[in-house]
């Protein structure tokens, strides 16, 4: 093997290094959460979707006021699809199914946008 074969497969194999880095950095860890943000008056209040690694995924409210963050959790149910990536996502919960829509890591549920 020459010179150049070897300063070549050495680029190579620290290319595919920082490649595999990065894509692991930008993935989003379990659980991921969606969240539509808003502020009442003197209070923040976030509504989120957190789905759950093992297909299950549990919707809710936090409001914060005066250093105080109370969280009321919403409905639940389980889900189909990859809620870390632009796709589809079909959940199912105790008054039916609903396909969710992720494009740019956003969707519209009930008239809110989520963000990732």
């Amino acid at each position: 093997m020459n010179n150049n074969s070897k300063i070549f497969l050495v680029l190579a194999a620290c290319a595919a290094v920082v490649v595999f880095a990065a894509c692991k950095q930008n993935a989003p860890e379990w659980p991921v959460e969606y969240t539509d943000a808003a502020t009442v008056g003197i209070a923040s209040v976030t509504n989120y979707f957190r789905f759950e690694e093992d297909g299950t995924f549990l919707t809710g409210t936090r409001t914060s006021a005066a250093g105080q963050t109370i969280e009321v959790k919403g409905f639940s149910g389980t889900y189909t699809g990859n809620p870390k990536a632009d796709g589809e996502v079909k959940i199912t919960y105790s008054s039916g199914t609903s396909t969710l829509t992720i494009s740019g890591g956003k969707f519209t549920f009930a008239g809110k946008e989520y963000s990732r």
